[in-house]
């Protein structure tokens, strides 16, 4: 199976007046992990990686089959599968 090069879960921007939330989906449910608080960075890049850093990433495991950021709920409900 293919590997996937994404460096975060899929997500989407809300925009706010104390600057951009994140939110986060898992890659294999679609379902909405993680909202950060509002973010601001020189760039969207910046911010991005600020928000996957700092509130993101500690909610999803990378499958090491396809290499999808998957909630941790999902992650421990496919494993034991």
């Amino acid at each position: 199976m293919a590997k996937n090069n994404q460096v975060t879960a899929k997500y989407k921007i809300i925009a706010d007046s104390g600057g951009n939330r994140y939110r986060f989906f898992c890659d294999v449910s679609g379902m909405a992990v993680c909202t950060t608080k509002p973010i601001r960075a020189e760039t969207q890049e910046a911010e991005l990686k600020l928000a996957w850093n700092t509130e993101g990433k500690g909610h999803f495991n990378v499958c090491s089959k396809c290499g999808r950021h998957v909630s941790d709920a999902m992650y421990i409900r496919t494993e034991v599968k």
